[in-house]
């Protein structure tokens, strides 16, 4: 009985709540100033004057600003040789069928200019499904990047495929520098 008392209570405090808040709009009105940061830059200039008691003549000397020179440009040196690398690796599907992945990378001064992927391995079409779906999109990732940046993690939403395809990016690195 006390549970249905109070269950009434919340329900009529909410209803008479609703009600004025519906029915009785606020008349205050609060404005609201948003700060504007100004920010200037000086450079300050330290003017001396200095009388010469000798030839009455006045030396003026001042400090001007002191603007850096950049750094000549440094060309950056290649960590993998130039070409074409394949390599395969695999990976076993939650069917417990094994699959590879046979990736193949074009570099040019460390970047990927070209890749393809090719899979082999049992019939699974679960697998074949997540594999299709990494080849569509795993490219974007992966072509006009430097090697080195290139970490995949769940392409197309194949997670198995994707880290089969990491191992083949840490093989071909290996391979690369050699």
């Amino acid at each position: 009985m006390p549970l249905i008392l109070i269950i009434g209570a919340v329900v009529i405090a909410l209803l008479l709540g609703g009600f004025m808040f519906i029915s009785k709009p606020s008349d205050t009105t609060i404005e609201v100033a948003t700060p504007v940061a100004r920010v200037e830059e000086t450079v300050p200039v330290n003017t001396e004057t200095a009388t010469d008691t000798n030839t009455d003549t006045i030396a003026t000397t001042g400090t001007a600003p002191v603007t850096e020179t950049p750094a000549p440009f440094k060309a950056e040196t290649a960590v993998y040789k130039n070409g074409e690398y394949t390599v395969t690796s695999s990976y076993i599907a939650p069917s417990r069928t094994t699959h590879n992945v046979t990736a193949t990378f074009t570099l040019t001064n460390d970047v990927v200019t070209k890749s393809t992927v090719a899979f082999t391995g049992e019939e699974n079409t679960t697998s074949a499904f997540m594999q299709s779906k990494f080849s569509a999109a795993y490219q974007t990732q992966v072509v006009g990047e430097k090697l080195d940046a290139i970490s995949l993690t769940r392409v197309g939403g194949a997670s198995l495929t994707t880290g089969a395809f990491n191992k083949a990016i840490a093989e071909i690195k290996t391979e690369a520098k050699s």
